[in-house]
């Protein structure tokens, strides 16, 4: 076996670990001995790509691409990187020309993915149809399929397509959560009939099933149900997003005091949103906190000055 296929196999690792910097610098060291190697310029592209350099891909591309213009493979790698850099019309000029020049499922893919991600669901449901006669096996595009029938009120097919997802899939638990979403917007349960029916569920836990139902809880006033899984989810995934909505749900069940503890600990994005900037303001009237919120504010502006938008939220509290 060729030196350079065992050393990508070390760099292949080392990607699915996300070690890219370590897997960048055996692959420059490959293709100083392999330089017209695609196989290593590939992998090369395909780090770069994964860790966001995308100037550097597109240097790998145009070098591959001078030689070789009509390359297939290199050709689609080019659509994928003007994908990434969200250039999506560019993108989808390249994958059309590349299908109907030679009708590659893996193309099509890309067609079908790329036109749901713009919501032209029909133009997705095309390409997924012509795409999943020849690789109807993969859990992936199977799932894709799912979402864009879905999309359509094919729901039965949706439901087929989800089905096949699970059951061809060695971790079909991401799976088996979305199907059960997507069943309880079909009936339309109630939080608590939902709670009950997945209480012996190998789902139950997962961050997306309880998102889920924290929000539903939210949408009926159930505070404190609502307080209970937004908790939970944060004992698993203790990220922002998660942490503001609780904040949210107190600012719905008027605990201005815990709601106002969390928004103060949002980044500055959020202060720069309109509605969140009220409900921070009505938090601290209701506390009567306005001088500590005034205060968070001008220390936020001292960071960042051309924040202009919160001195008019400090005009409104100062009012106070």
């Amino acid at each position: 076996m060729k030196k350079s296929f065992l050393d990508l196999r070390k760099i292949r690792e080392l990607s699915w670990l996300k070690k890219y910097d370590e897997a960048e610098k055996l692959l420059q060291e490959l293709i100083t001995q392999h330089p017209d190697d695609e196989y290593v310029c590939g992998a090369l592209f395909d780090v770069y790509l994964k860790k966001g350099a995308y100037d550097k891909a597109q240097k790998v591309l145009d070098k591959i691409l001078q030689k070789d213009p009509q390359n297939f493979f290199f050709l689609s790698r080019k659509g994928d990187l003007l994908v990434a850099m969200k250039k999506n019309k560019e993108a989808l000029k390249i994958f059309n020309n590349l299908y109907f020049t030679k009708k590659d499922p893996h193309v099509g893919w890309r067609l079908a993915n790329e036109y749901y991600r713009l919501k032209q669901y029909d133009k997705a449901n095309y390409f997924f149809d012509q795409t999943i006669i020849k690789l109807y096996d993969n859990p992936k595009l199977n799932y894709l399929g799912f979402l864009i029938k879905k999309a359509l009120k094919q729901n039965d097919k949706a439901l087929d397509l989800i089905d096949y997802a699970i059951n061809h899939s060695n971790q079909p638990q991401q799976y088996i959560s979305k199907k059960k979403q997507f069943q309880t917007e079909l009936k339309d349960i109630s939080a608590q009939q939902w709670e009950k029916s997945i209480k012996y569920s190998t789902s139950k836990n997962e961050p997306f099933v309880l998102k889920e139902l924290a929000e539903k809880f939210l949408k009926e006033n159930k505070f404190d149900k609502a307080e209970k899984y937004y908790k939970e989810i944060l004992k698993q995934e203790n990220n922002l997003f998660h942490k503001s909505r609780l904040g949210y749900v107190y600012y719905k069940w008027k605990k201005y005091d815990l709601a106002l503890t969390i928004f103060l600990e949002m980044p500055l994005k959020n202060f720069l949103i309109p509605s969140f900037i009220t409900m921070v303001i009505k938090s601290a009237r209701e506390t009567n906190q306005e001088q500590k919120v005034v205060e968070h504010f001008l220390d936020l502006l001292e960071r960042n000055p051309d924040a202009k938008q919160l001195w008019g939220a400090i005009k409104r509290l100062s009012k106070s």
